[in-house]
């Protein structure tokens, strides 16, 4: 084969080489090229994520310590309920047993206060009894407690506690009575209607001399189921007159004999 022919093909070779070299360098190139766009597109992507990664673990960490905070106030507030709670529960035991505790004695004291309304009436009938037998002044002194021992139709009775301070009053008054002597002056009418002025001096409750102011007319008092009846006693005006200057300091001392009969009723 002549040389020429041997070059020839030699060149052709190699420009083949070159080219196909040169083709091979350019395909590198490109894909190098797609290569580190994908690569820049990937870190980009990447550095994104971990920005949102970072920004979400920041508001979780912020959210995670609120919702803490939450949870403990929550638990604190809980726990005061639960004390609240548990305290009023105990309140409301001690209510129960006080208000049961408060029934009974209330209970206990209706029934003793219904013993003492009973017994307070049959007394009020006795001291009724007796309020008409007893002598003016007294009676007169007493009527206003007498009342409230006997309200009229249409009012309201007085408490038992208010009656039976009443009775206890009038009890005491007419011991009191019974146990002194007492002087009063009384308007008394004669047989004409005259009103005459006399002393009355009460010997207790057993009986009691009455004269006028001129000393004339006496007169001897003695209960009897109506009242005090007055018993024509002119002829004893000079004792009894002396005997009530004497109780007066009107006379000096002296001994008086007047007649009396005692009633034990």
């Amino acid at each position: 084969m002549p040389i020429f022919l041997i070059m020839q093909r030699c060149i052709r070779v190699t420009l083949c080489g070159l080219v196909i070299s040169a083709l091979s360098v350019s395909l590198i190139a490109q894909t190098n090229g797609e290569l580190l766009d994908r690569v820049e597109d990937d870190t980009d992507r990447w550095i994104e994520l971990q920005r949102s990664l970072a920004k979400e673990n920041s508001q979780w960490k912020s959210e995670k310590e609120l919702l803490l905070n939450s949870i403990r106030i929550l638990n604190t507030e809980k726990g005061i309920i639960e004390k609240t709670l548990e305290s009023n529960r105990l309140a409301s035991e001690l209510y129960i047993n006080n208000e049961a505790s408060l029934k009974s004695k209330i209970d206990a004291q209706q029934k003793a206060l219904e013993v003492i309304s009973n017994a307070l009436e049959a007394q009020r009938e006795k001291v009724n009894s007796i309020v008409v037998r007893l002598p003016e002044p007294l009676r007169s002194e007493i009527e206003i407690l007498a009342l409230k021992l006997n309200p009229g139709e249409g009012e309201q009775a007085t408490t038992v506690a208010g009656r039976m301070q009443s009775l206890i009053s009038i009890l005491t008054m007419i011991d009191q009575f019974n146990n002194s002597l007492t002087l009063t002056h009384q308007i008394r009418k004669d047989s004409n209607g005259v009103e005459i002025d006399t002393r009355v001096l009460y010997w207790g409750l057993s009986v009691g001399y009455a004269v006028d102011a001129k000393g004339e007319l006496a007169w001897r008092l003695t209960p009897s189921p109506d009242g005090w009846a007055w018993e024509d006693a002119s002829s004893e005006a000079a004792s009894i007159e002396a005997m009530l200057d004497i109780y007066e300091n009107d006379r000096r001392p002296s001994l008086v004999t007047l007649r009396a009969t005692l009633n034990s009723n």
